[in-house]
């Protein structure tokens, strides 16, 4: 399981409106998509974050998904209203089923918490270890 949270995403809306984040929020499910496989499941948890569910993927084959993802997050520039170009980043935290826990609630908690860690420790990273 990974969750994603779009980094400052409120200045995007703040300084272009809700249109451009609407047209950001498409953009980055996009790139989330072309990043998975098509029996994964990705669905918005929030605002501006993302639930990643990835079936039978171990710890590092995950973490190489959530990184490879961000990677192309950070590289790319979304067109938004008036041909305006914007850059978005994202932080990622990660959580195994058994490892991390057993529920959909346990691993939520373990996501959410290294999502977190990954914003304050400058946002823009994928934290997936199993030891906070």
């Amino acid at each position: 399981m990974i969750l994603v949270d779009l980094d400052d995403f409120k200045k995007v809306n703040d300084t272009y409106g809700h249109h451009s984040g609407d047209i950001v929020l498409k953009a980055i499910v996009g790139m989330i998509m072309c990043g998975i496989r098509e029996y994964d499941v990705v669905g918005r948890y929030g605002g501006e974050e993302f639930l990643i569910i990835l079936p039978e993927v171990d710890r590092l084959s995950a973490k190489v998904v959530a990184e490879r993802i961000r990677q192309e997050i950070e590289g790319s520039e979304v067109e938004i209203v008036n041909k305006q170009k914007v850059r978005i980043t994202a932080s990622f935290g990660g959580a195994c089923y058994d490892a991390d826990g057993e529920s959909a609630d346990d691993l939520l908690l373990k996501a959410d918490a290294r999502m977190y860690k990954a914003k304050r420790a400058g946002k823009n990273m994928v934290v997936f270890e199993q030891d906070e």
